[in-house]
């Protein structure tokens, strides 16, 4: 198991955004989310420490039809968003395939705020970087 370290405010996190959410070259707020159930349920990025925005593509089902777009911690934490690293372990799926660790999983939950609230939306657009672009 990986150890969880406190990450800076400096640093950057990458997040995948599947090309369905992208329209006319502009990312649909929807894009932006937490996903999963319970305590589990956050937006998963990959922490620049462990991770590149291309290997953060790479991890996608279809990595091409993937954009990168970062967002720096400090922000994050600005807005009440709660941002933790949560490296992961390999996991065997119920196909027999696994899906490999990950020591710059970090999770991005709702703090004050909501994630799916319009304003942290429109705001997590305003200020996030674009590192890939999916391919066309």
């Amino acid at each position: 198991m990986f150890e969880i370290e406190e990450i800076p405010d400096r640093d950057k996190l990458y997040y995948r955004v599947q090309k369905n959410w992208i329209r006319d070259g502009r990312i649909l707020p929807g894009a932006i989310r937490e996903r999963g159930e319970g305590e589990n349920r956050s937006m998963s990025t990959d922490w620049e420490k462990y991770s590149t925005a291309k290997e953060s593509q790479d991890r996608a089902r279809t990595p091409k039809d993937n954009t990168i777009v970062s967002f720096i911690v400090g922000f994050l934490r600005e807005e009440t968003l709660l941002v933790t690293h949560a490296p992961t372990e390999e996991i065997e799926l119920d196909n027999g395939s696994t899906l490999p660790a990950n020591q710059a999983h970090t999770d991005v939950k709702s703090g004050q705020k909501k994630i799916g609230s319009e304003e942290i939306r429109l705001k997590l657009l305003e200020e996030c970087n674009v590192e890939i672009r999916f391919e066309k």
